[in-house]
Order: structure tokens, then sequence, then C-alpha cells
């Protein structure tokens, strides 16, 4: 593998876009770097945040990810040099000219995010995402209701802002969660309506969930998502509408394994059949690891608020007595 990638996000770093991108380009041939000052000449790959103009001397061939739809960048004006910029997303750029538009979104390696389906799923709905601040958002005021009157299983962080005690999940716990359910429910920032989808969009269905979201966010004919107008209980009567478990987990699979080779075959990269076993195999580590550090700092978080101040003193106190030196 002599080709280098340099992988680019300038606001924040999605773990999950960042595995599929990884095992996705070392399946084409490719050392993938992630945020380190890129060659001039190399494959250049942005996902997140505008970079000004510290690529404006970027010659290569540019890969953009346009799947946050936070920003409307002339990207043709931002990377003068470079010798062919395409960009990928499931609606048109907002300034065409000068590059080379690819309908589609981002890859997705279903190998990596696919947990064993139980014999028997929950009927209880979940939520996996952290608390959005939309002012007068009509969705978010019925996911705070559903919340409310328990009929959503929620996990995320921010939550406590509203009384609600719940925490966060690693990406391992939140897909074997879903695996675990029949369905859940999406919110997406207004903005991103109709433009993107969520991660969740895949993700659930890839594990046999069903997914409830927004009315205008059909894109792409995804299976498992299911539009709606507003959040509300009678929603599980269109349940049967589509398929589920582990149909959906394989109906799933199948859709984003194509339209992974596709955006493979539009960007002209040479992708395997397959992804990369080792790739695969390395990212799956990586969600190991950060599982890991995720429960540990909820654990360590739990024994803080178990002990509190009073605790430590009291145990400090103790320590101090015991010892004959007095600290």
């Amino acid at each position: 593998m002599g080709r280098n990638c340099w992988v680019m996000s300038y606001d924040y770093v999605d773990l999950d876009v960042f595995l599929n991108i990884l095992v996705f380009y070392r399946s084409a041939g490719y050392r993938v770097h992630l945020n380190r000052t890129p060659a001039s000449a190399d494959l250049l790959v942005l996902l997140r945040g505008d970079p000004g103009e510290s690529l404006s001397g970027h010659c290569g061939d540019v890969h953009i990810y346009d799947y946050v739809k936070e920003h409307s960048i002339d990207w043709a004006e931002r990377l003068p040099a470079a010798s062919r910029i395409q960009v990928v997303s499931l609606t048109p750029p907002a300034h065409p000219e000068g590059v080379q538009w690819l309908g589609g979104y981002l890859p997705v390696v279903p190998e990596l995010w696919q947990q064993p389906l139980p014999h028997r799923q929950q009927s209880r709905p979940l939520h996996i995402a952290n608390w959005k601040p939309l002012r007068d958002d009509p969705y978010q005021g019925q996911i705070m209701e559903l919340v409310r009157n328990g009929f959503l299983e929620v996990y995320g962080s921010k939550w406590d802002r509203l009384g609600v005690e719940t925490h966060g999940l690693s990406y391992l716990e939140a897909n074997r969660r879903l695996a675990g359910a029949r369905c859940c429910y999406g919110l997406m920032y207004a903005y991103q309506r109709g433009t993107t989808i969520s991660g969740r969009m895949w993700q659930a269905p890839l594990n046999g969930c069903v997914v409830f979201s927004e009315a205008g966010t059909e894109v792409g004919g995804i299976p498992g998502v299911i539009t709606v107008e507003r959040f509300e209980p009678a929603n599980l009567e269109r349940l049967p509408e589509v398929a589920s478990g582990e149909a959906l987990a394989r109906e799933a699979a199948t859709y984003w394994s194509q339209a992974t080779r596709s955006l493979a075959e539009g960007l002209g990269l040479p992708l395997m059949e397959q992804p990369s076993t080792l790739a695969v195999m390395g990212c799956q580590w990586r969600l190991q690891r950060q599982h890991v550090v995720t429960v540990t700092a909820r654990l360590m978080a739990r024994l803080r608020r178990f002990l509190g101040p009073r605790r430590r003193m009291q145990a400090w106190r103790q320590r101090a007595e015991r010892s004959p030196s007095g600290w």
C-alpha cells in the first residue's frame, strides 16, 4: 500500500464516520492518516468543518463528504490548485462551479456495525441521542413528551436538563441496544432534514431496528426508515409496513454494501468486492477500546457522585486518624 490518503475533519471527528472511511480507503489500497498536514499531491478527504485557506496549495485529488450540511463553501475557491474536486452529498452543492457532484452518502461497512440479534426484540422504542437544544421545534417537543411519559427508553448526554436520569453509550452498546429493539426514534436538526441522513438511519436498520424519522427526511430509499408527521405512540401501528429483525438487517446490509461499491466506482477507486479483513479487524479493536473508555468514565463518574464531598472528607479524616503522623 504505497498511496496515501489524508483525512481532515476540522471541527469534530465522528468516530463511526471515520471508521467507515478508514475501511473504505484502506480497502482501496491507501494508507489513511487523520488530521495530519497532508502532502500536496496525495488524495485529500474532507469530512467536517471549513479549512479556510490552509489547503489552497493542495494539487492532488480531493474527495469532500458534505454530510453535516453546516457550511455552504465554494470548494473551487478554497482549493484552486486541486487537480479534481469531487463532492459527495445527497443534494447538489450550493456552489457547483469547478467541482464534480456525486449524488450519494458516506461509505458504510456493515461488517463493522452489525450485532447478533436476540431471539426476541423488545417492544419499547429507543431514542439514542444527546439532548438537542432545538427551540420551538415540534418534533423535539414530541420527543420530550414521549420520554417523560415513559414511552421512549432514552440514552445520551445532557438529558439531566429535563430531569431525565440517563447516560451516553459507546458505539458497541448503542448497536447492541438497537439489535435488541424493534424500533427507535430519530431527531435531526431542522437544517439537515431532507438534505442528509443521520447515523441511526443506517446503524439501526443494520441491526434489524426500524427508525421513525421526521416527515421530509426520506432520502435515497434507505431500508427500515418510516417518516411520520408526528412522533406519537400510534406510530407503532405502521411497523408492519417494513421488514424488521433479521430480514431488515439483511436488506440493509445488501443496500449499504451496494451503495458503497457504487460510491467507489463513482470516485474511481479500485474497491475490492469485500472490505479489507485487516482494516475491519483494526476498526473493531478501536470500537472495543472506545467502549472500555466510555464505560470506565461512566463508572468513575458514578463513583464520584456516590462519594461526594462529604464522603470524601470523612474518608480523609478516617485515614488521618489511622495514620501515626496525622496526614
